[in-house]
């Protein structure tokens, strides 16, 4: 039952508006100063263009990160030991967390079972999600975790050879954990695109063409 507002309180829909607006700004502005107090590296947009250059190198390093150092320092206008120096500092600060290919397990022919599982948990008061993610997330079979807003909590997808192995993960490890209230399990049929790439591969046409 949606609980009725109050005709007396003194907030109305604008106002509860404006409030986040200004908490968002604060949140911001709170950011901005923590990182300078600390990395003293600037995170706001208009600091420098240092941020902005990082940015660029990163989104190229995303696409493909195959790209040799000297084609990436002429898309950049920079030199090669500059770009290297960057993807040393990158690495060492946690910005890249690997470099990793993306296969397309069916095409190669080896079997590749995923799952999806959205989770239901309990949140431990004084760390959040952050211990029951942590745990899960400490899983060799775990590809991912991700915390989510909406109908469930965290979002975890893993990986298999078969669908009996993903089933028994979610009902001999998964499930059993205390802080897991509910889970539902959804299985990957066919990836259609991954990290901005398509994997549908065009298929010649072999109807036959009538003229008429």
């Amino acid at each position: 039952m949606r609980k009725q507002p109050d005709k007396n309180s003194s907030f109305t829909p604008c106002a509860d508006i404006k409030i986040c607006d200004i908490l968002i700004s604060i949140y911001y502005l709170y950011a901005c100063v923590r990182s300078r107090a600390g990395s003293r590296q600037e995170i706001c947009p208009a600091a420098d263009g240092k941020t902005e250059k990082i940015g660029e190198f990163l989104h190229i390093l995303e696409k493909n990160a195959r790209l040799p150092v000297e084609d990436i320092a002429a898309m950049m206008g920079k030199t090669p030991a500059q770009v290297a120096a960057m993807m040393d500092e990158a690495v060492a600060k946690g910005y890249i967390r690997g470099f990793e290919a993306m296969i397309d397990w069916e095409q190669a022919g080896i079997n590749v079972v995923e799952a999806v599982i959205e989770l239901h948990v309990s949140p431990r008061k004084s760390r959040g999600f952050d211990e029951i993610a942590s745990v899960i997330a400490s899983f060799d079979e775990v590809d991912s975790v991700l915390l989510m807003s909406g109908s469930y909590d965290l979002q975890v997808i893993i990986k298999g050879h078969s669908f009996q192995e993903i089933a028994l993960f979610v009902a001999k490890r998964l499930s059993p954990l205390d802080d897991v209230l509910s889970t539902a399990t959804s299985f990957v049929l066919r990836p259609y695109k991954r990290g901005g790439k398509l994997y549908l591969n065009e298929e010649a046409d072999e109807r036959e063409c009538t003229v008429l």
